[in-house]
């Protein structure tokens, strides 16, 4: 039978970030005085999970590469909405993942696997320093997680058992993020977080870092 790892890797995904600010489509009207500009992106990750997962009194070592991630993804889809207002930024990042396996052992055994799981943050940024090269912001606000699961067992003997669940949690963040212009129509970006201060989870964190280039005014694209 696979490694009882894969089985349980649906259950790391929350691991998954989502502040990444990795723009791939900026749409700006004409700047004007405390004017609304609206920036819409565009993102995806290429992951790996290495760590320790349970379930209740069960817990397995893992170590899933990119490809054998990639395998089990039915749909994704990431992307960020972001409002400007003068010195002020209204943000919601948001990630959807559905991913199913289906895994066979030597005896007849079997297990499918559906999961689903969202994972958002919704913050409000404020512009402490800007200048004609570079910005920096920090921001405040929260990282919503949902997950569900479902399972489908049939034993040696035929028995079969679905059992299923949910949870989903919110935890407080507050971060920055840092973007300074380059020659040639280049930037560099590099956002981070750190949060939970045990609402939920005790700890939570990430950080990123990418080169982009300014296609036009109005577009961009990174990669980090």
């Amino acid at each position: 039978m696979k490694t009882t790892s894969t089985i349980l890797l649906v259950m790391c995904l929350a691991s998954l970030p989502a502040m990444a600010g990795t723009t791939i489509t900026a749409i700006q009207p004409a700047p004007a005085a405390a004017s609304w500009s609206c920036q819409v992106s565009l993102y995806g990750w290429g992951e790996s999970l290495s760590g320790d997962t349970g379930v209740r009194d069960y817990e397995l070592p893992l170590d899933i590469s990119f490809s054998e991630l990639v395998q089990c993804i039915d749909f994704v889809a990431m992307g960020s909405l972001e409002l400007n207002h003068g010195r002020w930024s209204f943000v919601a990042d948001m990630m959807y993942a559905k991913l199913g396996d289906s895994i066979s052992g030597n005896h007849n055994d079997s297990v499918d696997i559906d999961m689903q799981q969202f994972l958002g943050n919704f913050v409000v940024a404020y512009e402490l320093v800007k200048t004609d090269t570079y910005k920096l912001d920090a921001y405040a606000g929260v990282r919503v997680n949902y997950l569900s699961l479902d399972l489908n067992v049939t034993g040696p003997l035929g028995n079969h058992f679905s059992p299923s669940g949910s949870a989903s949690w919110v935890d407080p963040i507050i971060g920055a993020r840092f973007q300074a212009e380059l020659p040639h129509d280049f930037f560099f970006r590099a956002p981070g977080d750190i949060g939970g201060f045990g609402a939920a989870s005790e700890l939570t964190w990430q950080a990123s870092g990418g080169f982009g280039y300014h296609i036009t005014p109005c577009s961009s694209v990174m990669l980090g």
